[in-house]
């Protein structure tokens, strides 16, 4: 596509009302006969290997003696070029009526699909939970990530991080530190480690806990192994820069697995996914169609048609792209989620009472992490726990050594969010009169002539 502009200048100036101009090829051309010597053509989108032809009559002059004689007479010439007029005129009424027959199509199919969504695919109001609208304890045991694509449609770094502290809780992962172990310029700090314990873990997660694990300490290490493995935060936090084509496929199935287990589950209505794919293969054929139009300058002949088909095109994929209503287990969840994340933030600032149980504490941490409740919120939470359950716990003395909770946990969350966000960046006739050029060729119809005015 290209835009061409053409400029003819007549060897002597030509009375006013004896001046023709014509052009053939594209049916947006443009002519200007601006003086009696001066004519300008003009087409915009020109696609390659279309010609692009002029023409301009005006009378001879008896001085040029050796001038080329033609032999057409202005009367045939000027029936000639009505003659093609007419056929363009003619052929662009077809056009604009198949256009309007293919739109008018369309907004119909765009109408069936809105009464669709609202029919199939419209999400019911989210079921109270309770009066108070809040969830002292998490609703389900659903997997970090799945809570995380659930409430928000896709999983982030927090999945991973809350996946971690789930592992850590299950005594599959331990956290470890060395205080001091941390050597810079500006003193030292302490050092953490993500330590593998159970090298039998494959019996004991689920598949994506796996996953990660593999991921972070290695497959091939594993299965070499008799003993526990251990990495520093520093080298995670190096993964995504030593190990970029392993670290964008374990992030994109981390994310496509997760949206796929959740429609497995039963999260979304059978229903509405089906009428979701018909709704794509739809898209498909519209998508042709657009082309289509786009490439045969079908906006030439009905210039509106572009916004009516964009309306369209808009209208059809918000209606498929939303075609997802959550069934009622999956209504039911997220309601549940929502009210338990609604509990853990106002809890995290009031503080109204300590929390006695250090399993009930673990699964604030795990769930709040993916909620997006603060890592420094979550270290400040008030316990009192017994000494057995204090040593029963794996989480707990990474938060509470010496003191050091925020500060613990503060290095464990800025080690993974230099993971989450590598992970993040894996995912334009006449002077003074005009008129249009025709289709024709070697003297096709349409243009403009006629007096000097």
């Amino acid at each position: 596509m290209g835009s061409v502009n053409a400029k003819v200048i007549l060897p002597y100036d030509a009375p006013d009302d004896q001046i023709w101009a014509f052009g053939h090829g594209p049916l947006n051309g443009r002519i200007n006969i601006v003086s009696n010597n001066s004519v300008y053509f003009n087409a915009t989108n020109l696609p390659s290997e279309t010609f692009f032809e002029v023409r301009v009559l005006f009378p001879t002059n008896a001085s040029f003696i050796n001038a080329e004689k033609g032999s057409g007479t202005l009367t045939s010439i000027l029936e000639e070029e009505k003659s093609f007029g007419e056929k363009t005129k003619r052929t662009s009424m077809a056009f604009t009526i198949g256009i309007l027959v293919v739109l008018g199509f369309f907004l119909f199919r765009t109408i069936v699909w809105v009464v669709r969504f609202y029919k199939f695919g419209k999400d019911d109001p989210l079921p109270e939970v309770n009066l108070a609208g809040s969830l002292h304890e998490p609703p389900s045991e659903l997997e970090p990530s799945l809570v995380e694509t659930l409430l928000n449609g896709s999983p982030t770094g927090k999945s991973i991080v809350s996946t971690i502290l789930e592992l850590t809780r299950r005594k599959i992962l331990s956290i470890e530190f060395v205080k001091g172990g941390k050597k810079s310029l500006f003193g030292s700090s302490d050092e953490y480690f993500l330590v593998l314990k159970n090298i039998g873990y494959r019996d004991v997660v689920a598949k994506r806990e796996k996953e990660l694990i593999d991921f972070l300490f290695s497959s091939y290490l594993i299965k070499e192994t008799k003993e526990d493995l251990k990495i520093s935060f520093e080298e995670i936090k190096g993964y995504a820069k030593k190990r970029p084509v392993e670290t964008n496929s374990f992030w994109t199935r981390w994310i496509s697995e997760a949206k796929k287990d959740l429609k497995d589950m039963g999260f979304y209505e059978k229903e509405s996914l089906e009428m979701q794919g018909k709704g794509v293969l739809e898209l498909v054929f519209w998508s042709i169609v657009n082309f289509l139009y786009f490439t045969s300058q079908g906006f030439i002949y009905f210039p509106a048609g572009m916004l009516i088909l964009l309306v369209c095109d808009v209208a059809l994929i918000v209606s498929v792209a939303s075609m997802r209503k959550k069934s009622k287990w999956g209504g039911t969840e997220k309601s549940g989620w929502l009210a338990f994340k609604k509990w853990l933030k106002d809890y995290s600032v009031t503080k109204n009472y300590p929390i006695d149980s250090v399993i009930l504490w673990e699964k604030y941490l795990v769930y709040g992490t993916v909620l997006g409740i603060s890592v420094k919120a979550l270290s400040q939470l008030p316990v009192k726990f017994s000494e057995a359950m204090q040593r029963n716990s794996a989480i707990y003395p990474v938060f509470y050594h010496s003191g050091g909770g925020v500060a613990g946990m503060g290095n464990f969350a800025s080690s993974f969010s230099a993971l989450s966000s590598s992970f993040a960046s894996y995912g334009a006739s006449g002077v003074g009169s005009s008129g249009g050029f025709s289709g024709g060729g070697g003297g096709g119809g349409g243009g403009g002539g006629g007096g000097a005015g």
